[in-house]
C-alpha cells in the first residue's frame, strides 16, 4: 500500500481539528515537526509543542471549519 502524501496528512489533521480532536490529530504530527507561530510564541516542536500552542488558541471555540483555498506540495 502507498503511504499518504504530505498533503493527505495535512488535510486529515485539519479534518480532525474541526471538532477539536487533539488526541487523534496530534498522532499525525511527527516528533521532529517544527511549528512556527508569529511572536511572541515562535517555534515549537513535536506533538506536545503543537498542542501547547493550539489548545489555548482554540479554547474559546467548540468547533472549527477549515477551507483550503490554495495548496501546494513539494516532496
Amino acid at each position: 500500500t502507498m503511504s499518504p502524501s504530505p498533503m493527505d496528512v495535512v488535510r486529515r489533521f485539519m479534518k480532525l481539528m474541526e471538532p477539536l480532536d487533539y488526541d487523534n490529530a496530534l498522532k499525525l504530527v511527527s516528533p521532529d515537526c517544527t511549528y512556527i507561530n508569529p511572536p511572541p510564541i515562535g517555534e515549537v516542536r513535536g506533538p506536545a509543542g503543537v498542542r501547547a500552542v493550539l489548545e489555548p488558541f482554540f479554547a474559546p471555540t467548540k468547533e472549527n471549519e477549515f477551507k483550503v483555498l490554495r495548496a501546494a506540495q513539494d516532496g
